[in-house]
C-alpha cells in the first residue's frame, strides 16, 4: 500500500469516526478525533504516570521481547516440523490444540509459575505469534517445490546444501508473512498482558483511563497502538523486500 493510499484511508477513518461522534452527541462517551488527537498532544508532553512517551517505550520493549521469543521459537519449531515426520507428527496435534486457546487462559498458571514480573507478560504476548509463526514456517517448508530439491541432488548437492541453498530461500517469504502477521498478534495481545499487575505500558494506561470513563485516553492509547503496530509492520515489509527481493517476480 502507497503512503498515498494509507492517508485516504486515515482520512476516511477520521471523517467517519467524526461523523458518528457528531450525531451521537455525547463527548464523554465517544469522542470526536480532534479532542482525541488534543488529548494525545497533552499526553506526549506530560511527565506523568500517563505519559505517552514512557508508556509507549514499555509497551514496545515488551512486544518486541516476546515476538522475538515467538519468532525463534515458531522458526525452529516448524522447520523440525516440516523436515522431519515424527517430530511434524508429534507436535502438529499439539500445534493445532494449543492454537485456539486465548492467551488469557493462561494467565493464572503464568501468575503461579513465574509470578507477576516482567516474564509472564512476555510470555503472553508471545504465545500467539509463536504459533503463527510455526504454523508459516512448516505451511513454507512443505510447499517448496520438490523438484528443485531433487535437481539440487542430482547435480551432487549434499542435505545440508539443498537446506541452506534451495529449502530455506525458498521458504523465506511464507516465513516472513508469518512473522508479520505473529507481530500483528503480539500488539493484539499486549493489553491483556500489561493486565498483570502492570504499573506501565499502554495496555494499563487504557485500562486505567477505563475506570475513570476517561475515552479521550482511551482512544489516545488505541491510535497510538495502532501507530506503533503499523510502523513495526512497515519496517517488517522493508526488511521483507531487502531479504527476498525475488518475490513477486515471474
Amino acid at each position: 500500500m502507497s503512503i498515498g493510499s494509507t492517508v485516504v484511508a486515515l482520512v476516511l477513518v477520521a471523517l467517519i469516526w467524526w461523523a458518528v461522534a457528531l450525531l451521537y452527541d455525547a463527548p464523554a462517551i465517544l469522542p470526536t478525533p480532534a479532542s482525541s488527537l488534543a488529548r494525545l498532544g497533552e499526553l506526549l508532553g506530560s511527565d506523568s504516570r500517563y505519559s505517552i512517551v514512557t508508556n509507549a517505550a514499555v509497551s514496545l520493549r515488551r512486544v518486541l521481547i516476546g515476538w522475538s521469543i515467538a519468532v525463534c521459537a515458531g522458526v525452529v519449531v516448524g522447520s523440525a516440523m516440516a523436515s522431519n515426520r515424527v517430530i511434524g507428527g508429534l507436535l502438529d496435534p499439539l500445534i493445532e490444540m494449543g492454537r485456539p486457546v486465548p492467551p488469557l487462559a493462561f494467565t493464572p498458571l503464568l501468575i503461579i509459575w513465574f509470578g507477576i514480573g516482567e516474564l509472564p507478560k512476555v510470555l503472553l504476548i508471545a504465545f500467539p505469534a509463536f504459533f503463527a509463526t510455526a504454523i508459516a514456517t512448516v505451511a513454507s517448508f512443505r510447499g517448496v517445490n520438490e523438484n528443485w530439491r531433487r535437481a539440487a541432488r542430482t547435480l551432487g548437492a549434499s542435505r545440508w546444501h539443498v537446506l541452506r541453498k534451495v529449502t530455506i530461500p525458498a521458504s523465506l517469504p511464507g516465513i516472513l508473512v508469518g512473522v508479520r502477521i505473529g507481530s500483528g498478534m503480539a500488539w493484539g495481545t499486549l493489553v491483556a498482558a500489561e493486565l498483570i499487575a502492570s504499573t506501565s505500558g499502554m495496555g494499563w494506561m487504557i485500562l486505567q483511563a477505563g475506570r475513570y470513563l476517561d475515552t479521550r485516553t482511551i482512544f489516545a492509547g488505541i491510535v497510538v497502538i495502532a501507530a506503533l503496530a503499523y510502523l513495526m509492520d512497515r519496517v517488517l515489509r522493508l526488511i521483507e523486500a531487502i531479504v527476498v527481493p525475488w518475490r513477486g517476480r515471474a
